[in-house]
């Protein structure tokens, strides 16, 4: 049986165990989902979300799980020297694919068509709310940690 003090599990760990176990997990999951687009200039990268459950489309990610890491790398950017670099690349990766609606919104989800290029899934792709709130969101905290004096205005474009 485990004893709860202070009506919490997490008191039972110190401060610094749950930090390594953090990144641990962080650092596996980077190693599991972050995949660089090949020969991309400036370099991008996305976030496998149909890893662990492939589509009949061939899927390779949409702009929620885009979002997630957007919120992710400024967070981490304490504990991981290459959370900013990461955090452009998907960045550059989210303005290659643009809804049809709003070139300021992200298409709903990226394929790799029979040649292997990732491609929009559809031609006319529209955006999915909670994956431009995300890259919004993770935009404000790049703002808030990093400035905008950087090669990207984190707010002008989280609030286009």
């Amino acid at each position: 049986m485990i004893t709860i003090y202070n009506n919490s599990l997490v008191s039972l760990y110190s401060q610094t165990n749950l930090n390594l176990e953090l990144l641990s997990f962080y650092n596996d999951w980077k190693i599991r989902y972050l995949r660089p687009v090949e020969n991309a200039s400036p370099l991008k990268e996305y976030l496998f979300y149909t890893l662990d459950q492939p589509t009949s489309n061939n899927a390779v990610t949409c702009s929620e799980a885009m979002g997630y890491g957007m919120v992710i790398f400024p967070l981490m950017n304490k504990f991981d020297v290459s959370a900013k670099v990461h955090f452009h690349s998907i960045y550059n990766y989210i303005k290659s694919y643009p809804s049809i609606y709003n070139k300021n919104l992200m298409a709903w989800q990226q394929i790799k068509d029979s040649n292997g290029n990732i491609v929009n899934s559809e031609a006319e792709t529209s955006s999915a709310t909670d994956g431009d709130m995300d890259i919004s969101y993770g935009l404000l905290l790049a703002h808030k940690l990093w400035g905008s004096n950087d090669k990207i205005n984190y707010k002008d474009e989280a609030m286009p």
